[in-house]
Parts: structure tokens; C-alpha cells; sequence
């Protein structure tokens, strides 16, 4: 049965698998709504969610029940992130007003980040650490975390464990080459007298 359901699974992602070893900004630059999406979707003007998934898995897999059953989960799911999602309004209301200050490194000129680079950080961090409080989630995991930019301040500021997962090896390096700098810096600025 497992085995089934794993089959249906594979055979559903089949003619996706491109899209795997992509970034979002792709979509735009490389047109993918015209490489990957059937040209049937494309020309639908307004169609069933839920039918579209039917009408792909009737098309090759087997274990079509318990693909169905995954289909209700997933809308369950969705349904239970339209519960935390935020319109504008309820975003500058219950995060950006109740934003922690962040704690100050001690050497404020060197977080080794672009300006353009610090204001998303400020503005994400803490996003994610309201949407971890809403979920209870004792840590964050950072998919595509590059040089931990985000996972160091959430770590610094809210005091959270990150895991950060990065797929590229000289990203990492940079990152950690990053934080060692920091901990020096920080370490000098206490050390001075």
C-alpha cells in the first residue's frame, strides 16, 4: 500500500521535477507559468482546484484513494493557514507594533549585511517569530537559509533555536565565516575598555 501511494506520488511530480532545482524569481525571468504548467490549465479560465488534482491522478496513479485522502489534507492545511495568514492591517497591527526592539550588537557598524539585506531581515524576523509563537514551535527551521542573515537575528534577538539548511557548500562557508566575525567583533567591543 505504502508502496503504492509512493508510486502515485512520483508519477504526479514526474513532469515537474525541473521546477525542483529552481528559485521563485524564475517563475518571472524564465517564464515557467508558459514551461511547466499544462497548456490545459493555462487556457482554463476558472477551474476546480480539487479537479484539477482529481484529473491529474486519474491520469497515472494507482493509489488514487489515498491520493485523495492527501488532496483533503492539503486543503485542510491551506485552510488552516488562511487562519494565520496576514492582510496589511493585521500585519502592522499585531506584528510591527508589538515588534521587540532588536537587541543592539554591540558594534552596530558591522553586521555584515547590505542595507538592502537589514531591512528585510528587520521586517522578516519578527514575522516568523509571531508566526512560531501562533504555532507554539519551540524552533524555526530555515529552508534556503544562504548565510544565515535571518537565523542569526531571529537566534540573537529572540533568543531562538534556527536550523538553518543550506544546499550550497560556499554559502555555508560564507555564513559561518560571517558569525565568526560577528562573535569577534562583539567579542573586541567587550573588550575594550
Amino acid at each position: 500500500m505504502t508502496e503504492d501511494l509512493l508510486i502515485g506520488i512520483r508519477n504526479f511530480i514526474q513532469p515537474y521535477l525541473p521546477l525542483l532545482n529552481t528559485h521563485n524569481v524564475d517563475y518571472l525571468t524564465r517564464d515557467h507559468w508558459t514551461t511547466y504548467v499544462p497548456d490545459w490549465v493555462r487556457q482554463a479560465e476558472r477551474m476546480n482546484l480539487y479537479h484539477l488534482f482529481e484529473q491529474r491522478y486519474q491520469e497515472c496513479s494507482p493509489a488514487q484513494h489515498r491520493l485523495e485522502e492527501l488532496i483533503d489534507d492539503i486543503v485542510g492545511w491551506k485552510k488552516k493557514i488562511e487562519q494565520i495568514t496576514y492582510t496589511r492591517e493585521r500585519f502592522q497591527d499585531e506584528v510591527l507594533r508589538n515588534k521587540v526592539q532588536p537587541k543592539p550588537y554591540l558594534c552596530t557598524s558591522r553586521t555584515f549585511m547590505s542595507q538592502k539585506k537589514e531591512h528585510e531581515v528587520e521586517i522578516l524576523a519578527p514575522v516568523i517569530h509571531q508566526l512560531a509563537n501562533m504555532a507554539k514551535a519551540e524552533a524555526v527551521i530555515d529552508y534556503g537559509s544562504g548565510r544565515g542573515y535571518l537565523g542569526v537575528q531571529i537566534s540573537h534577538d529572540y533568543e531562538r533555536n534556527v536550523l538553518g539548511i543550506e544546499s550550497c557548500e560556499a554559502t555555508v562557508h560564507s555564513g559561518e565565516r560571517r558569525v565568526e566575525l560577528l562573535a569577534k567583533h562583539q567579542k573586541e567591543s567587550i573588550d575594550e575598555p
